[in-house]
């Protein structure tokens, strides 16, 4: 066996208090996991997982490594208690500063070396953060630990490609585009990759010897998205004009998303982003709802532009839902950044059909100015 994953195996405690130290721990008792995957919805508690391993192998030649899936995380530290009493700790996590980790790159990857035959060792992780728990903690031999960053970096990396192109085609496309929908949404865009770059922890892991600016920066962007899309539907739809009753709801939305990322300043953050998906998922309620209401009555808007939004914001759902603790399913992130990935061929497809709808939306408004010209012009003469 070069693989195991270890969460079905483990048991959990949650300190409350926050407070307690490793030798009190050790004391509590703790509870079997008994799931695949440790899922946890937001909370304050610190998690402290145990594990016993029992090597029994004949060669025992493999160094053994612990990794834990997810290097967004504040901190993830391992402790191996020793047989003279002493504490091996090693510290991990995004907010840990670099010079405290034991590992390169995202993952905090632990080294436990060769194991003792026939030995029964218990080992724990240590895990505290502002978000929800969704992971999976995997004992693994170094090969496998080569392989599996190999084979794990490269969608990582495409993806951010990805995103980045996406970006830079939408904002060269707003400056020829001149609508303002358009231009709402290439800024959405744009809030969307870096929300992407903080979830796959680049943003803030720069920062993380400044862990007020590390935490701000890996999730804000994403607290950002319910304005982001609220703002470009709210220029699709003309709201004003056609919803007006749902004006204020709309702007609502708005000043609570911004609002939310300003009050990390005095409000704790696992409060802020527990919101910010009950916020989201009201989001996505209104803004579909509305849409499917526009269409019904047939408000004229430009529908063409609704469909590459539209493929990326349903995805989202099952976010919000999974950080809830209300579902658990593996393909959630591969589910969006597949569909980014598909936006993007969506757009190039409608492209042509925004433009033609934008350059007719251009044409009937500057008919009308001239209409209101000439009209003026002609009231200007009866008054002479």
């Amino acid at each position: 066996m070069s693989s195991l994953p270890l969460s079905q195996f483990a048991e959990v405690f949650r300190d409350a208090t926050q407070r307690m130290g490793f030798a009190e721990v050790q004391k509590q008792k703790f509870m079997p996991v008994n799931a695949p995957a440790f899922q946890y919805a937001f909370s304050k508690d610190v998690f402290w997982f145990k594990v016993q391993i029992d090597n029994q192998s004949r060669l025992n030649q493999n160094n053994w490594y612990m990794v834990w899936s997810d290097g967004l995380k504040d901190h993830v530290d391992w402790y191996a208690p020793q047989p003279d009493g002493s504490v091996q700790i090693q510290y991990g996590g995004m907010l840990t500063p670099h010079a405290q980790k034991k590992y390169q790159g995202q993952l905090p990857v632990f080294k436990l070396g060769l194991l003792p035959k026939n030995q029964k060792i218990t080992y724990y992780v240590r895990l505290q953060a502002d978000e929800s728990v969704v992971g999976q903690l995997t004992l693994m031999t170094h090969q496998v630990y080569i392989d599996q960053v190999s084979t794990s970096l490269a969608p990582i990396w495409m993806e951010i490609g990805i995103q980045l192109l996406r970006v830079l085609y939408n904002i060269i496309l707003a400056l020829y585009i001149r609508n303002t929908s358009f231009r709402w949404y290439a800024f959405h865009t744009v809030i969307v990759t870096l929300s992407v770059l903080g979830s796959i922890g680049l943003i803030g892991a720069y920062f993380s010897d400044i862990p007020w600016l590390a935490k701000v920066l890996n999730s804000g962007f994403y607290q950002l998205m319910p304005a982001t899309y609220t703002l470009f539907m709210y220029s699709l739809l003309q709201v004003p004009l056609h919803f007006p009753k749902l004006k204020w709801v709309f702007l609502g939305v708005v000043f609570l998303s911004v609002g939310q990322v300003l009050a990390v300043l005095w409000w704790p953050r696992t409060h802020l982003l527990e919101f910010n998906n009950y916020l989201f998922l009201f989001t996505e309620a209104l803004l579909i709802s509305t849409t499917l209401y526009a269409i019904i009555k047939q408000v004229v808007f430009n529908r063409y532009l609704l469909i590459p939004c539209f493929i990326t914001l349903v995805p989202f759902l099952f976010l919000n839902l999974q950080a809830l603790g209300v579902i658990n399913f593996s393909w959630t992130y591969p589910l969006i950044y597949f569909t980014n990935f598909i936006e993007i061929v969506a757009l190039s497809l409608v492209l042509g059909k925004i433009i033609d709808v934008t350059e007719k939306e251009k044409v009937i408004t500057e008919k009308a100015l001239l209409t209101e010209k000439l009209e003026a012009e002609k009231l200007q003469e009866l008054d002479v």
